[in-house]
């Protein structure tokens, strides 16, 4: 709680400070255990005795902000600090607490005191509107007109309103409105007729004669005619122009102990500086008074600020050939290199995926293969050979051992030149069952990964088909020393994805994908 003892205040103020606490407690009409521990707390640090206590009864809304009006601006702001506080103690703000806050704090603060106060007046018997605030003037403003009768900063301001939840009532609209009904006999019949249904028959003798009841209606008329229905004295009211809104009904005791019924208002000036006024208001009603959201999308800002957080965000396959996230942290697959090459092969094939007849018949092919055919003089594996003869089958099996042999080499150091290459090739296609349960384990074990089953291989068994529904969108490639790029723009996928394959120059060594040349 704010520290009130740097603070000199009298008595008087001390009651007042208490009082708006009071207010501002009650104003959901919802006590807190914690908002009874917080006044109790107060009513310790401004000393007040249970028979100065019971004095706040005796004072108005009004009355308590005007108390503290002439304090200096670190005292106010200190008090405001303490209001925002209390309202904040059940972590629960409704409208009208926003609203009685809002009211409080602008009519105490030394920037807008001057132009902004309560009036709290007996209660009338006409109903006040609630969350309408009205424009009200006992003289001409051309400053607030110019404002409020431009068509563009009207919708601005009315907008601005309607977004805290207040509807803006600005007679000369209003009036603009029926006048276009009087320009029709239909529209205006219309309008006539639905006053004979809504008006007391004791009180229809204007509507006899609409056309000169309208025409003689200005917001002048209008600004007696609503201060004397809601019993306040135009005396009551320093300006001249101004936007006045109910805050709440209240009661206070009078000198008679005798509970009185009073409205509290709140009037903004609004005789210059019209805009700024009206969207200060604003900004401080649509405060959230140091309260953090924590549903919609704010919980997905919580999510992946904190330790647990996961993210559907591009995975980072870099020059190890390791699937790393953003976090940093780094996918991990049993038998690394066949699994990651299952993977990119399926990756490759988009939903569409790969049968597993056609696995079968890559894997008979390798094994009904003489390796023999396909070496040279001096023994190794003569692999642009086999690859120009393999091309010219043009069918599915085909590719898929070729795009296996394209992916294998990069991640894996064997020797492609070795006469059991194609050894390794055959047992990726023929452990595919095992190689996917690596896979999925690798992916369902990245805690900062979102939504992992959507990385995973499928099998389905209908279709006899191995797939991957992510896209190949989510994968990046990057080197060292080099800024990522998509995986469909790497060397890496642009050595099988192509429908047809150039052939593999002969090479001694591996030749990695991964890295750009």
């Amino acid at each position: 709680m704010q520290d009130l003892d740097s603070i000199n205040l009298n008595g008087t103020q001390r009651r007042a400070v208490m009082k708006l606490a009071v207010e501002l407690v009650k104003a959901d009409d919802r006590i807190h255990s914690k908002e009874v521990s917080v006044l109790d707390e107060l009513q310790s640090n401004l000393r007040l005795e249970q028979s100065e206590l019971d004095l706040i009864h005796y004072l108005s809304l009004e009355s308590a902000v005007d108390c503290l009006k002439n304090l200096d601006e670190q005292s106010t702001k200190t008090i405001i600090n303490l209001f925002n506080e209390i309202m904040c103690s059940d972590n629960d703000i409704d409208f009208e607490e926003n609203l009685l806050l809002s009211s409080i704090s602008m009519s105490c603060d030394n920037d807008s005191r001057d132009w902004c106060g309560i009036i709290s007046a007996e209660a009338p018997e006409s109903e006040v509107p609630e969350k309408q605030i009205v424009f009200l003037e006992s003289k001409t403003s051309e400053a607030a007109h110019l404002v409020l009768d431009d068509k563009y900063d009207n919708l601005l301001i009315s907008k601005a309103f309607s977004d805290i939840g207040i509807e803006l009532f600005y007679l000369p609209d209003i009036l603009r409105e029926f006048c276009r009904h009087l320009e029709g006999d239909d529209k205006f019949g219309l309008l006539k007729r639905s006053m004979e249904y809504l008006v007391p028959a004791g009180d229809k003798v204007r509507s006899g004669n609409l056309k000169k009841s309208l025409a003689s209606l200005d917001t002048r008329t209008f600004y007696h005619l609503i201060l004397s229905r809601f019993n306040i004295a135009p005396d009551r009211i320093p300006y001249q122009v101004f936007l006045l809104i109910k805050i709440r009904d209240s009661h206070i005791l009078d000198d008679s102990d005798t509970m009185r019924r009073t409205v509290d208002f709140l009037c903004i000036d609004i005789s210059s500086e019209v805009k700024k006024r009206i969207l200060t208001f604003v900004s401080r009603f649509d405060e959230k008074r140091d309260l953090l959201s924590y549903k919609g999308y704010y919980k997905f800002l919580y999510d992946y600020l904190s330790a647990e957080a996961k993210i559907t965000n591009p995975i980072s396959i870099n020059s190890k050939g390791d699937f790393t996230l953003e976090s940093g942290d780094i996918i991990k697959f049993k038998s690394a290199p066949q699994a990651k090459t299952l993977y990119l092969l399926l990756l490759s094939r988009g939903d569409k995926g790969i049968s597993q007849i056609d696995f079968n018949k890559a894997v008979s092919f390798l094994k009904a293969l003489d390796i023999n055919e396909y070496l040279t003089s001096a023994g190794d594996f003569d692999l642009p050979r086999f690859k120009e003869i393999l091309s010219g089958k043009d069918n599915e099996y085909a590719r898929v051992i070729l795009d296996t042999i394209a992916i294998y080499r990069s991640f894996s150091t064997k020797d492609i030149e070795r006469k059991d290459f194609l050894e390794y090739v055959q047992s990726i296609l023929r452990h595919r069952s095992s190689l996917k349960t690596y896979i999925n384990s690798g992916f369902s074990s990245a805690r900062k990964l979102a939504n992992p089953e959507h990385y995973m291989v499928r099998f389905d068994p209908d279709t006899k088909t191995y797939s991957v529904s992510a896209s190949p969108s989510l994968f990046t490639v990057t080197s060292e020393g080099s800024s990522s790029i998509p995986l469909t723009d790497s060397p890496l996928w642009k050595a099988f994805i192509l429908s047809t394959h150039p052939p593999i120059p002969k090479i001694k060594n591996n030749q990695n994908y991964l890295h750009f040349h």
